[in-house]
């Protein structure tokens, strides 16, 4: 089960990123129109979205 996830995950890696970009971008608009802040959730998305970045372009290995 573990080999088809990691499979699904690296076939679908793009489609992560954009999602995760996507939510990171409305918190960062969240903040900058003066909304309630959730910090976690914006450190959390921001994170999230950087990394599905760093696989999709190959600064991050998968790990076996």
């Amino acid at each position: 089960m573990i080999e088809t996830f990691r499979a699904y995950v690296r076939k679908h890696i793009k489609y992560f990123f954009y999602i995760a970009l996507i939510l990171a971008i409305k918190e960062w608009a969240d903040l900058f129109r003066g909304d309630e802040l959730d910090l976690l959730r914006l450190i959390g998305n921001s994170a999230l979205a950087f990394y599905f970045w760093g696989l999709s372009v190959g600064k991050f290995e998968f790990r076996e």
